[in-house]
């Protein structure tokens, strides 16, 4: 089995960190490292995150089943220091699994491929430099592919599917925090002569986001305009090459 794992700290050496997982996951009969991303600075995500992060992505072969290769990047985690009171909180080491073959899989421990990976670029651009010409199993679209949606500047989102007193909060909370050359927020009644990249959603009065394309529906936790903040945040950093 192929699979890529996101790789991201903001407490300690992170890149000794990382350098140390590395050589931990290599060390493993069943684990073979096949190839290792540049590392990149991004924007943490979350108000109790802390500093900036430096994130990285590995591929590796496994004969392990992927719940069997979770245990082993979460013993890593343990081993590295990595503790879990403040939910997205500073943290020495998080070992995502991102995808693992060609296999979907949603059960309490772990979902797959991570609903997250296709709006974060903290994860798509290291994951880009080991298995960009990966298919999204789910999506039928490349890694690289679902990265290329997240350079268009300004990033276009579609609001017109929420009701209006939701519009009216993100327009007024985003607005303030990015510039109309970041993010352009279509509202009720707008009309435009292309697609927008996302489209936020309702569920129950819980935030979703949509890729417009028709890709993929993600629900997401928190208040209605922090998660849709932490989202786009996410799609629009721009990671820093750092080695």
């Amino acid at each position: 089995m192929i699979a890529g794992i996101a790789l991201g700290g903001n407490l300690g050496d992170t890149a000794q960190i990382i350098q140390a997982v590395i050589e931990q996951l290599d060390a493993y009969e069943s684990i073979s490292v096949l190839k290792l991303s540049s590392l990149y600075e991004t924007t943490p995500m979350g108000a109790e995150a802390g500093s900036r992060f430096l994130n990285g992505a590995v591929l590796i072969e496994t004969s392990l089943q992927p719940i069997e290769l979770l245990d082993v990047c979460q013993e890593i985690e343990a081993g590295c220091g990595r503790t879990r009171e403040i939910h997205w909180g500073p943290r020495t080491i998080d070992l995502d699994l991102v995808f693992c073959d060609q296999i979907v899989l949603q059960s309490e421990r772990l979902v797959l491929p991570h609903p997250a990976c296709w709006y974060r670029r903290f994860v798509l651009d290291p994951l880009c430099d080991v298995a960009g010409e990966y298919v999204h199993p789910v999506f039928g679209k490349t890694f690289a592919e679902l990265r290329v949606r997240l350079l268009v500047r300004p990033l276009s989102v579609d609001m017109s599917r929420l009701d209006i007193s939701r519009q009216e909060v993100l327009l007024e909370t985003l607005g303030k925090e990015f510039d109309d050359d970041q993010l352009e927020l279509i509202t009720e009644g707008e009309c435009r002569s292309y697609v927008a990249t996302w489209v936020l959603l309702e569920h129950e009065n819980e935030p979703g986001v949509r890729d417009a394309g028709g890709v993929t529906e993600q629900e997401l936790s928190g208040a209605f305009e922090v998660s849709m903040f932490d989202v786009i945040q996410a799609g629009l950093d721009e990671p820093k090459l750092v080695g």
